[in-house]
């Protein structure tokens, strides 16, 4: 079953406009959720656009059949950048929050 359809999507930046993405046509099925590729070739673009927190300069992001126009609870990702913990694994760095806020609420 397609989870995220991404749409003919294309995204440009700038004056003069630089294209980033072109032309995206894809479908990821549910339990595939791997990004990868080289720097500067449109992941983290890509990724704002399927959280919502990004639009297409053209074509549609749908997540379940509905068109994504901004983030909410049911979607979200952790950049691979100095703002991880390399002590901790992938799901440590996922789950980290979650642990800290029952942590403190605990102590409240």
């Amino acid at each position: 079953m397609v989870l995220i359809h991404i749409q003919n999507v294309s995204v440009a930046y700038g004056s003069p406009s630089r294209p980033v993405l072109s032309n995206v046509d894809l479908n990821i099925e549910e339990g595939n959720s791997s990004v990868f590729g080289q720097t500067g070739c449109g992941k983290s673009t890509l990724l704002r656009l399927i959280l919502g927190s990004e639009q297409p300069t053209a074509g549609r992001v749908l997540i379940d059949g509905v068109e994504r126009r901004q983030p909410d609870r049911t979607c979200g990702f952790v950049p691979q950048k100095y703002s991880l913990f390399p002590d901790k694994t992938v799901l440590g760095n996922i789950t980290f929050g979650r642990k800290s806020t029952n942590s403190i609420s605990s102590l409240v």
